[in-house]
Order: C-alpha cells, then sequence, then structure tokens
C-alpha cells in the first residue's frame, strides 16, 4: 500500500505539512510514516497509514543511535517505518525531526517524554493547597521545549473555595490558562473543551498522584488509564502510570499519559528559564548592566521592583534558585558532549583502523 493512501488516518493524529515536507527524503526510499502512540522500555506500537502495529528499532537505526546521529524514539514521535513479513510489524529507520519536546529530570536523571505536542497540562492536586514553586518548575521545564503550557488543577472538591486557588495561580502566573477540575464527578469538566480541541496533542505532566490518570478516564469516558490511591501523609501516589501511553479522545484531541515525578529538575538553559518568568525578564531590561545577576548589583531594575512590591519575594527567590540550577545543568550538558564527541572520535578511528587492516570496506 502506498503511504498516501490512507494519510487522513494519521492527520488525525496530528500529521500536517511540516512533517510531510520533511518526511520526503524517506517517501523516496519506500519507507512509510507513522506516529509513536505507546512507549514502554523499546517496546513501542504506532499509527501508520493501515492502522497501528508493533514498532521494532531496525538493525542501522540502533547502529546510528550509536553514532548520536538518531535519538531514541519516544511517545509522539513521528517516525519513518520499513515493512516486515508480518503486516502488524514494522522496524523504525528514522526519527522526523521533532517541532517541541517534554523533557522529565527526576532526581538527577534526565530523559525525554514526549516529543511533537501542542500543549503541556501542568496537573496538580490542590488538595494538600498550592505549591506555586513547583508549579514555576514545570512551566520552566515547558519554555524550554517549546510547548504552550496550561495549568489544570485537580480534587477541587476537597477545598471550600476553588476559586482563590484559581486567582493565587493567575496573580502569580499572568496570562497562563488555569482550569479547575474534579475528574471524579466530572465538574469543571466543561472548562476543558477550551484546552482539548480536535487534533490537538496535549501532554499532562505532574507528580505522582496530581491526577492525570483520572483526568484521562474522565476524558475518555472510561476507565482506560490506571489509578491508585495517594498517600494522606503528602498527598502524592506511586508511579501508577508505568509507560507512555497517547490517547484519542472523544473530542478528537490527542492526550499523552507520562509517568509522575517525585521532584521537578531544571531540564532548560538559562535563557529558556529566564523566559518562563517573563515578569522579571521585562524588568531585567532596564537592569543598568547587561550581566546583571539580580543579586547585589548597583542599578537593578528587578531588585528595585521587589522593594517595591511589585514582584513576590518567594517568585524572586524562586527565579534565582532555578537560573542557578540551570547554569549547573549547562556545564553538564556540556560535558555530556565532550564526552559524546570522544565516544564518536574513537569509533571513527577504530573504523578507519579496521579498514586500513581490511575489516570493514567502507560501505
Amino acid at each position: 500500500m502506498h503511504y498516501s493512501d490512507n494519510i487522513y488516518r494519521l492527520e488525525q493524529y496530528g500529521w500536517n505539512s511540516r512533517f510531510a515536507e520533511n518526511f520526503e527524503p524517506y517517501r523516496c526510499q519506500g519507507l512509510i510514516p507513522a506516529r509513536v502512540v505507546r512507549d514502554g522500555r523499546e517496546r513501542y506500537r504506532g499509527i501508520h497509514p493501515g492502522g497501528e502495529a508493533a514498532l521494532t528499532l531496525s538493525g542501522s537505526f540502533r547502529y546510528l543511535l550509536d553514532l548520536g546521529v538518531q535519538p531514541m524514539p519516544v511517545i509522539g514521535d513521528w517516525c519513518a517505518l520499513s515493512s516486515t513479513d508480518d503486516p502488524a510489524h514494522f522496524r523504525i529507520e528514522g526519527i522526523l525531526p521533532r517541532a517541541t519536546v517534554l523533557h522529565r529530570r527526576s532526581c538527577g536523571d534526565e530523559d525525554l517524554s514526549a516529543a511533537n505536542v501542542d500543549v503541556i497540562g501542568i496537573v496538580s492536586s490542590i488538595a494538600k493547597g498550592l505549591n506555586l514553586r513547583r508549579i514555576e518548575r514545570f512551566l520552566a521545564n515547558v519554555q524550554s521545549g517549546g510547548a504552550q503550557g496550561a495549568l489544570i488543577l485537580t480534587k477541587i472538591d476537597l477545598v471550600d473555595e476553588p476559586e482563590t486557588y484559581r486567582r493565587r495561580a493567575a496573580a502569580r502566573f499572568g496570562e497562563l490558562p488555569i482550569y479547575l477540575v474534579d475528574s471524579i464527578s466530572g465538574a469543571g469538566a466543561g472548562e476543558l473543551n477550551d484546552l482539548f480541541l480536535p487534533g490537538r496533542s496535549i501532554a499532562l505532566t505532574g507528580i505522582s498522584g496530581a491526577g492525570k490518570s483520572t483526568l484521562i478516564n474522565l476524558l475518555l469516558g472510561s476507565s482506560m488509564a490506571r489509578t491508585s490511591a495517594v498517600r494522606d501523609s503528602d498527598g502524592r501516589g506511586r508511579h501508577t502510570t508505568t509507560e507512555r501511553v497517547l490517547f484519542r479522545i472523544p473530542s478528537g484531541a490527542l492526550v499523552i499519559d507520562t509517568p509522575g515525578v517525585r521532584s521537578v529538575g531544571i531540564t532548560g538553559s538559562e535563557a529558556s528559564t529566564e523566559a518562563s518568568f517573563d515578569d522579571i525578564a521585562r524588568l531585567a531590561e532596564a537592569c543598568r548592566f547587561s550581566d546583571c545577576t539580580h543579586r547585589n548589583e548597583p542599578g537593578c531594575a528587578v531588585r528595585k521592583a521587589l522593594l517595591a512590591g511589585e514582584i513576590e519575594q518567594d517568585r524572586y527567590l524562586n527565579y534565582l534558585q532555578l537560573l542557578h540550577e540551570a547554569s549547573a545543568g549547562e556545564v553538564d550538558e556540556r560535558e555530556r558532549r565532550r564526552e559524546k564527541d570522544r565516544r564518536f572520535g574513537r569509533l571513527r578511528y577504530t573504523m578507519r583502523k579496521e579498514g586500513r587492516r581490511g575489516g570493514f570496506d567502507g560501505r
């Protein structure tokens, strides 16, 4: 079957002209496009023009993966497939350039949670209060990945005046879309219609026990996503979601459930982290020095606004902390890149050496 015979099916899963253009070199090789809709420890499933199938990494793809030329596939990726003798099984030969990404860093380990998402919904339970600092961490990571952000406050049935939480968040985060919902009773579900639009890809992120899977069950109208109870002591739950899954809900939106995290580390650069504090970034433009750290320098517009009560002290302190973590992360990333370059150099040397010995023909 030619890849374009049922391309309309892929459009329901976010296929657009940008991905079609990037896929053109693969099309010329006779490969077909697909989107990864399930990702669990190198066990993938994808939607292609003919339906859904199991996906595995081809030998050539693994070689390019080792060289650092191709990235490891994640949920939401668009990829190029070759067929096998089994019509229910295809091999991944390449990953198309990603429009956006969702990073995940927990307890010092970093990986990629999802790709090609339009919106990242930060799901936060208000049963134990509103952790604004943690939400700022999530927003900084959203900014670094290129997607839009939204805040979904859950378990509103467990507080007396949920609107006060929305007002507090709005005062801190400006124009960020904020939704209130009780995923059990469905209260507030109507608000979500403006977020979960047909064809839009939305990844849900949050700490364990925030209510992501329960929310997805509400959106699906069925119990497809596994849920579990949370601890009374801190309102957190176990890692119910152990794999990443993309659901197509009745509205036509595409929702990605990701495993909850225990802690939220900063994954972006100093620049992207600073951009997530847009109010402080605008003030910083008026600082006397272009490299102002907003701590002790004279003529600092940010400190002036802080003393005038125009910025919350807690937000200012969290801003400095996240910038510090982002700076340290950039140092770590540079070291990882240097190590990757060293590994690649050693591999090229070995290949040339084997070629001279006749063990590698260069093809």
